[in-house]
Order: C-alpha cells, then structure tokens, then sequence
C-alpha cells in the first residue's frame, strides 16, 4: 500500500465505521498502548457518545411521558433502554443538565399542577393519580424543584408564578 491509498483507507474506517468500531479501537489501545491511538479513540468515543446518548436520553423522556402515572426508577428506565443505569444517569445528565429522578419529579409535578388548576383536584387527589401518597411531601418536593408552593397562582402581569399582588411598574426611561 502507498501513503494516499493508506490515508484514505482510514479516512473511510473513521467516516462509516466509526460507531461501530469505537470498542474496537478501545481493545486495540489496551493491547497496543499506544499514546496516538488514545486520542483518537477519545475522539471518537465522542463522536459515538453523542450519536447514541441523544438516542437513549429521547427514548427514556418517552418512556417517562408513557409511563408518568407510575413509579419510575433509574434502574426500571435503564433495563427498557438496555443499558446500565450509571451510563443511563451519566447520559441524562450530560444531555438535559438534570439528572433523571429530577426529571421525572418535574414532569409529575407538572401534571399535577395542571390538574390541580385544570380539574380543580385537591393536592391530595391529583399527587394519588401520579403515585404520591404524601401530600406534604408533594408540596415540599414541588417547592424545592420550582421555588415557589404548588398552591401559587400566575400573576396576571407575568405569567409567573407567584403569591401576592403584582410586580410594581417599571419607571419609563423618559424620567
């Protein structure tokens, strides 16, 4: 082989095989211990981290919008995904800046509010549909997540979600 046959025999390698070759790499690192290889295979890992991971991180916020009304556990959501749930909880992590549990928390507490507003159910009654048997918990959980109480109503100013009366008006910049 000459040097532009070899260069584009890799370049084509990296282009449509590397996700797929990503472990390879790895094993052949680990025999070799070739300092040039590891950066490649960081590289690439990457690359395949990020292919894959918005992949699974998509797929574990659908299994969590099916299955809002139930208990959902990190290990529950990682074995639907079939990956181990510390790569699941680093995943998550990396791509939506939360880690899972607090998602699903959110997402509960959210439809809990809408109901509570919407269908105007008592907190009790709508944290029972989304598996909370404690309201006080609820509340307390709701309020560290969003920093306000659940009972708090929008402002008709902001949209916020605040007690109270409104924000005071803003002086004019004429003044």
């Amino acid at each position: 082989l000459n040097r532009d046959s070899a260069g584009s025999a890799v370049l084509a390698w990296n282009q449509i095989y590397a996700p797929v070759a990503e472990n390879i790499h790895a094993l052949d690192y680990r025999l070799r211990g070739s300092r040039g290889l590891k950066a490649q295979v960081h590289s690439q890992s990457a690359v395949f981290f990020l292919q894959c991971g918005s992949d699974d991180v998509q797929k574990a916020k659908n299994y969590v919008r099916l299955h809002i009304n139930e208990p959902i556990t990190q290990k529950e959501v990682a074995r639907y995904l079939g990956i181990s749930p510390g790569y699941l909880c680093s995943l998550f992590q990396k791509a939506e800046h939360t880690p899972l549990i607090q998602y699903v928390n959110r997402q509960k507490l959210t439809e809990i509010k809408i109901l509570m507003e919407q269908k105007h159910l008592k907190l009790n009654e709508a944290a029972s549909l989304y598996g909370y048997s404690d309201p006080n918990y609820v509340s307390r959980l709701y309020k560290n997540i969003f920093q306000h109480n659940i009972t708090d109503r929008p402002t008709k100013y902001s949209g916020d979600w605040q007690c109270g009366s409104p924000p005071a008006p803003r002086p004019s910049a004429h003044t």
